[in-house]
């Protein structure tokens, strides 16, 4: 290995981070469920560390009466990651 190629190892585990995306897809190809989530690296708390923000998206419910979006289900909803 030259000292050019990155080393990257999966550290989510050991950090506490267990966020997945949900993307929740369709047939009808709504802009909601094409954009991806995002994540957010920020001091929060202004303690001089960084925290991270993931933003999820949403199950997508089409029936005879519309269309919505739901956030209700924990694995929905936002994470922010204090350090």
């Amino acid at each position: 290995m030259s000292a050019a190629e990155p080393v990257l190892l999966d550290r989510r585990a050991a950090a506490g981070i267990d966020y997945r995306h949900v993307a929740s897809p369709t047939e009808s190809k709504y802009l909601v469920e094409t954009m991806g989530g995002g994540v957010a690296l920020l001091d929060f708390d202004a303690d001089g560390l960084l925290d991270i923000f993931f933003v999820n998206g949403g199950r997508i419910h089409e029936d005879s009466s519309g269309t919505s979006v739901s956030r209700d289900e924990p694995s929905l909803h936002n994470r922010l990651y204090h350090n």
